[in-house]
């Protein structure tokens, strides 16, 4: 960048006014009057040109005709406004355009255009990837890369990191302003001597407070004694009303992120102007809150406005100033100005031009009321034109990379930044042929393959994996055109090399399916398996056969068997074996033949048996016994001849396909605890307006919830004893960690690591085995004798399916439907979670969450057994911890430990200091759901009380005397019923609770219960004591 010299171009004045240009070039620049546009944030000029927070067109005069624009363009200038000698308004810049014109009496004309440095933005266009990085974050990069170092954030709200945010093919300049947008960003300038300062805030206390106040009056005139303003006039126009957004995300599908922000201020206006869009660019409800929220602001910016005109030149976009002595008093207020126009004429600065008039200054302005924002108008975000290719990519040496939901990480050809390794990008969906719920088709592209990314809605910053392409590298894996008739499906092996495959031959005449197996093929058939085959079959099994029928085995041939085995044959049956041939049975045996009965062994011919060995042979026909040989022995000595015996090997059974199952979730560490058992009393309804309520729901009858709580007395509906409260559980208080067995010095040296667990309850996250999870164990006599579970629906016999008589009205009066009617299992669950559904209306009739425990009913319905969550759900922990002010809270504990234990001379809390924070956790209580509120809201009977915890301190930072600390909770109930709910005689007089027992108990319909599990972050801020 050119440096510029502190020589200060004289000008000559008159009067009280004048106009000076410090430039940066040696000889003397004389102003002859400016216009001067300034905003907060961007907007136009008259002329329609672009202004990035101010642009001045300044004409000037010089006695030096060779001053060239190489001298002075894109150095640094300041134009100073002088009143009785004092420097009252300075803006400093840098020269965007010079010009020269004529040169006339003794002068060449000269005009320059003054803006701030952060327009040198827009002459960089770029496209690039930022990750996990908040939009303050990116801001300051764009700056530091234009080596902008005068610059400064002051922003109240917590801007969320964003995952995956891209700037596409547009200026560095149209990026920062589309971000600052988004975030509800707006910027201004701080001018001095030799430098401007960019200051970017999100709210009133970052703009300049000018002091003293400035009059209002209607004289007009030239240079006065003290500066006023001239004119004022107030302005209000209709404006949207309301804003409503909603967006999607896959993590969450059921849930719509509906926001909505409603404008103040609007008696002047009709209220029913709602700016609904979809989607709203969030993906939590945090962001999408304060999202709609800016967007209504900026879309109702203008809602309430005021113009006016004066001679104070220090008055300056994002200047606040206080109006004084209007006749109207609601008028003398602070004013923030949001555009304001500057005119000066300073025509004696010519010794030609001395008697031509005084210099003049005046300026135009609008203002806004102080307590109201000027959001900048949302600035449109670049669109993706259509598919583009990408390149998977992944760690060094790995071949296939993902995440649990499929994604992969890709790098982009244009991404010049991209080290084409996991860091290249976020995690990206891959869209697949079929994607259902456990079912599906998932072909993970890998490593290397170049895929088809398309973008939901255009934006960039959503890219979508929706196809794959080969290319000269990545070939296909039969050669083209040669195999055009073929479609295959061919992968490879992981880490090693070979391939399956399925491939199908479509040329007339070989036509032909390949399946290949790299290393082992399994097929499980659920029912039966039918092949036909309508010529040949060839079979080579190059070592062992192995099958198993487990009733028969039928094989039918209508030619020829043959069988040829090169060792031994053993044919075992545990029953008879039966032979029918037709004609012939031979047996060619090269050594022995043995037949051996356990009793007898008959050969019955039809017409003779011949036994013969050598020359000697025994023939029985119809004839008689014939017996021929040299020598025939009766009695006489010798012994029977004797066979080898049966020597064959039993079959070796074949291996069975066994069905997959997940493994087990790991368990986490659990710090020693100590519990104080709790038995809460989940409704504190009497029993007897129980089963009103239940009766009045059955039979329609209206129902209108009061509460008659007198003043300081108790619930009318149930006592409610607080000690039932679940503790929260104490950290043992020996180990190596301890405090007291460290240095103070050691201390200093070792700051606490986060994230760091600082609570963990003794009962187990993920605990599936504790006895509210138990379902399908009891049998009906059980139920019925152990439980008195007899009566369970009003609509039918859980145990039999009977369905119980319906009531119609008739003219005479009711009649009974008499045709008795039995339900199967299905049909009597569906019936009884209808009921249930409509029974836990009684806790849930109002409120945010009253629709939650439909949600949870129908989960347990599904009976996958799976957690479950809910955004409702932690909106509401979150709002409970944050909420609750007793002493014994969990965050109040958590900050007075901070506060107590921080180094605050370092800056740290130390790591020796670990157990003292865990100690003091300890003796808080858990969150509950036990409110009056939450026993109409649905949150008792969805919750109530909490199974198990845990609290992170994910971040804490320290500055000066206060710190800030980021706290994460995790928990987790069981939605469930054990022995102990259901034998509680309160329980049991509920039917919804008779009902939930027998669906999730009994052995017929064992619907299982699930966790529920809920998390939230909390911001606590604390100062040193």
């Amino acid at each position: 960048m050119k440096t510029q010299s502190t020589q200060q171009c004289q000008v000559k004045t008159m009067g009280t006014l004048n106009f000076r240009l410090v430039s940066g070039v040696g000889e003397a620049l004389v102003v002859r009057d400016y216009q001067g546009h300034e905003s907060v944030s961007d907007s136009h000029d008259a002329q329609g040109n672009p202004v990035y927070g101010f642009r001045y067109h300044i004409e000037l005069a010089s006695r030096d005709s060779s001053i060239s624009a190489e001298q002075l363009v894109d150095t640094t200038a300041v134009l100073e406004v002088i009143r009785d000698g004092e420097v009252v308004q300075q803006v400093h810049g840098i020269v965007r355009s010079f010009s020269r014109g004529d040169t006339g009496h003794h002068h060449t004309y000269y005009s320059l255009t003054l803006v701030p440095a952060l327009e040198r933005l827009s002459l960089r266009h770029n496209s690039r990837i930022f990750q996990h990085k908040t939009v303050p974050e990116i801001l300051a990069i764009l700056l530091d890369e234009m080596h902008i170092t005068d610059y400064a954030f002051s922003v109240k709200r917590e801007c969320a990191p964003r995952e995956f945010c891209v700037q596409y093919r547009e200026t560095d300049l149209a990026f920062f302003h589309r971000l600052a947008a988004e975030e509800g960003l707006m910027y201004t300038f701080s001018h001095e001597s030799e430098k401007h300062t960019l200051i970017v805030t999100d709210n009133s206390a970052g703009f300049t407070q000018l002091g003293g106040t400035v009059p209002y009056n209607v004289l007009s005139g030239g240079v006065a004694e003290t500066p006023y303003v001239s004119a004022i006039s107030e302005t209000k126009q209709s404006e949207v009303t309301e804003v409503a957004m909603r967006d999607y995300s896959f993590k969450k599908p059921d849930y719509n992120f509906k926001q909505s922000a409603l404008g103040s201020d609007m008696a002047y206006q009709l209220p029913d102007y709602q700016h609904y869009d979809a989607p709203g660019r969030y993906k939590d409800d945090a962001s999408g809150k304060a999202f709609s929220q800016i967007r209504l602001e900026s879309l109702r910016r203008a809602s309430h406005t005021a113009s006016g005109k004066s001679n104070q030149a220090k008055l300056q976009a994002g200047v606040v100033f206080t109006l004084a002595d209007h006749l109207d008093s609601t008028m003398n207020r602070p004013w923030l100005i949001v555009g304001i126009d500057h005119q000066g004429s300073q025509p004696q600065a010519l010794e030609e031009s001395g008697g031509s008039g005084a210099t003049t200054y005046s300026n135009q302005f609008v203002v806004i009321p102080n307590e109201t924002l000027w959001r900048m108008q949302p600035h449109p975000k670049p669109q993706v034109d259509g598919p583009m290719v990408a390149t998977v990519v992944g760690p060094q040496g790995e071949e296939i990379y993902c995440d649990e939901h499929g994604r992969v990480k890709l790098s982009f050809p244009w991404d010049r930044y991209s080290n084409e390794d996991e860091h290249s990008s976020c995690w990206v969906r891959v869209a697949q042929g079929w994607a259902g719920a456990q079912y599906g088709m998932v072909a993970l592209p890998r490593v290397g393959h170049e895929v088809i990314v398309t973008f939901l809605n255009g934006d960039p910053d959503q890219p979508l994996v929706t196809g794959r392409t080969y290319h000269a590298t990545n070939t296909p894996p039969y050669s083209l055109p040669d195999n055009k008739t073929k479609t295959v499906i061919r992968t490879q092996t992981h880490q090693g090399t070979g391939f399956n495959e399925l491939s199908f031959e479509d040329q007339s005449g070989s036509e032909k399916i390949y399946l290949h197996a790299q290393k082992d093929y399994e097929a499980l058939v659920e029912n039966d398996s039918t092949t036909q085959i309508k010529h040949d079959r060839h079979l080579t099994v190059e070592n062992d056969r192995y099958s198993h029928v487990q009733v028969n085995d039928h094989l039918s041939i209508d030619g020829e068997q043959r069988t040829a085995i090169k060792q031994n044959l053993t044919l075992a049956t545990d029953a008879s074996l039966h032979q029918k041939v037709g004609q012939k049975t031979i047996v060619d045996s090269g050594s022995e033949v043995h037949l051996k009965a356990g009793k007898a062994v008959v050969l019955d011919a039809g017409n003779e048996i011949t036994v013969k060995v050598g020359g000697s042979f025994i023939k029985v026909d119809a004839g008689g016994v014939h017996v021929v040989s040299g020598a025939i022995n009766l009695n006489s000595g010798g012994s029977a001849g004797s066979g080898s015996g049966y020597g064959g090997q039993p079959a070796t059974m074949p291996n069975i396909l066994k069905a997959l199952t997940p493994p087990e979730e790991a368990q986490a560490p659990s710090f020693a605890a100590s519990e104080v058992q709790a038995s809460p009393q989940l409704i504190p309804y009497s029993p007897n307006l129980i089963q009103q309520v239940e009766a009045d729901m059955l039979t329609g009858t209206p129902i209108t919830p009061v509460c008659k709580v007198p003043v300081g007395g108790p619930c009318p509906f149930g006592d409610f004893d607080a000690s039932n409260m679940v503790a929260m559980f104490a950290p043992s208080s020996s180990g190596s960690n301890s405090a007291q067995g460290k240095s103070e010095t050691e201390s200093k040296e070792v700051a606490l690591t986060t994230p760091v667990m600082i609570f963990e309850t003794k009962r187990q996250m993920d605990d599936m085995n504790a006895k509210d999870m138990h379902h399908g164990d009891y049998d009906e006599q059980t139920l019925k004798e152990q439980f008195d579970l007899r009566d369970v629906s009003a609509k039918l016999n859980a145990y039999t399916g009977l369905k119980f008589p319906e009531v119609y009205p008739g003219y005479y009066g009711g009649y009974s439907r008499q045709t008795e009617e039995y339900l199967s299992l299905a049909e009597r669950s569906e019936i009884m979670f209808d009921e249930f559904r409509d029974l836990a209306k009684m806790f849930s009739w109002h409120g945010a969450y009253k629709n939650v425990i439909n949600e949870m009913i129908t989960h347990m319905q599904k009976n996958t057994g799976e957690p479950f969550s809910s955004p409702l759900l932690d909106q509401a922990l979150k709002e409970q911890i944050e909420g609750d002010d007793s002493e014994n809270s969990s965050l109040q504990h958590i900050k007075d430990a901070l506060i107590k234990n921080i180094e605050w001379s370092e800056g740290i809390y130390p790591e020796a200091k670990e157990e003292l924070l865990t100690s003091e956790v300890g003796r808080s209580i858990l969150p509950r759901f036990d409110d009056f509120k939450d026993y109409t809201n649905g949150l008792v009977i969805c919750v109530h009380d909490i199974w198990s915890a845990q609290i992170t301190l994910q971040s804490l930072q320290v500055s000066g005397n206060q710190f800030t600390a980021t706290v994460h909770y995790r928990v987790q109930d069981h939605f469930g019923l054990d022995d102990a709910d259901i034998s509680n005689w309160a329980y049991r007089q509920a039917r919804i609770f008779r009902l939930w027992f027998v669906l999730q108990r009994w052995e017929q319909f064992d619907f299982k219960p699930f966790i529920t599990e809920m998390n939230a972050t909390v911001t606590i801020k604390g100062t040193r004591i």
